[in-house]
């Protein structure tokens, strides 16, 4: 099995807080659309998720780590309350 070597850490996770739909992911904003439902799956800090959120009905949220996941549950003020954002758990082996 795969890790990600590079860990849940503070430090990797700020790193990756200032990602967006659009700096990271920008080439499937114009395929989104609002019926959608989309799975995000290691989600870690939630930053992409939210942009995601803007563009479609739902979006679940998967992490290994409780703290990552708590994070990608963390409200933000970028999400339009229409949207449902789910959050779970990934089991790992």
């Amino acid at each position: 099995m795969a890790t990600y070597t590079h860990g849940h850490h503070e430090t990797v996770l700020r790193s990756h807080s200032w990602r967006t739909a659009a700096n990271s992911a920008g080439y499937l904003l114009p395929h989104l659309r609002d019926t959608d439902r989309l799975l995000d799956i290691g989600a870690g800090p939630g930053t992409i998720t939210a942009d995601f959120a803007d563009s479609v009905a739902q979006v679940t949220a998967t992490e290994v780590g409780q703290r990552e996941l708590d994070l990608s549950r963390s409200p933000t003020p970028t999400v339009d309350s229409a949207t449902s954002i789910s959050a779970c758990r990934t089991p790992t082996a």
